[in-house]
């Protein structure tokens, strides 16, 4: 008697920690803006090369990034 084996290859469930960790940041981050929002603290952000200061809902100042120059230290 010959018996016939049939084997099938799943691919593994699996849930990646960066995945959660990833997810874990942005839900927090958005928790925080909310709260944020609310109590009409300031928040800033960059965007677009500008960096944009919001108090509530509103925009409060909108300014262009500046260029940084690295200054060589004299004591180094």
């Amino acid at each position: 008697m010959k018996r016939i084996m049939e084997h099938t290859v799943q691919e593994p469930n699996q849930e990646y920690i960066a995945d959660k960790i990833d997810i874990g940041v942005k839900t927090a981050i958005i928790e925080e803006l909310e709260r944020n929002r609310k109590l009409g603290l300031p928040m800033a952000f960059g965007k677009d090369g500008k960096i944009i200061v919001m108090i509530g809902d509103k925009i409060v100042e909108e300014r262009e990034y500046e260029r940084i120059e690295k200054v060589a230290s004299p004591n180094v």
